[in-house]
């Protein structure tokens, strides 16, 4: 598993492939995917780490960044995740943000959960394997 702050290129693919059907997930993205150099007149910058960190046996990376976004698509047989801030009063479509957790179990399989908080109880509000 990789867990960073800004998502790589490859979100914005994995993204457009998910509205097109192509690949499966958890969508619930609220705003735009902001990838290295995606403010760049030559566009978004891909420097391969995605596709050496996939051949070392990466099956997870998990981002944040885009506090709004939530997603999680399964991309080049890879999940490309973003994770809820669990830091002070955040607020993702209207709801208090508790956290994202990563369960693996001996085999390095893996189940992402996020939670929110909301009527005074902690609440799972998605999950995919």
């Amino acid at each position: 598993s990789c867990f960073l702050h800004i998502p790589l290129v490859e979100y914005i693919a994995a993204f457009e492939g998910y509205q097109e059907g192509i690949y499966s997930g958890v969508n619930d993205n609220n705003e735009e995917i902001c990838v290295p150099g995606h403010l760049n007149p030559g566009g978004p910058y891909n420097n391969g780490f995605f596709d050496h960190a996939k051949s070392l046996g990466t099956k997870l990376f998990l981002c944040g960044h885009d506090h709004t976004n939530t997603s999680y698509i399964e991309y080049q047989d890879v999940t490309l995740a973003y994770s809820l801030c669990a830091k002070g009063n955040r607020f993702c479509n209207g709801k208090r943000t508790v956290g994202t957790t990563v369960t693996y179990d001996l085999n390095g399989d893996f189940i992402l959960n996020s939670y929110i908080y909301r009527f005074g109880k902690i609440k799972l509000i998605d999950n995919l394997a």
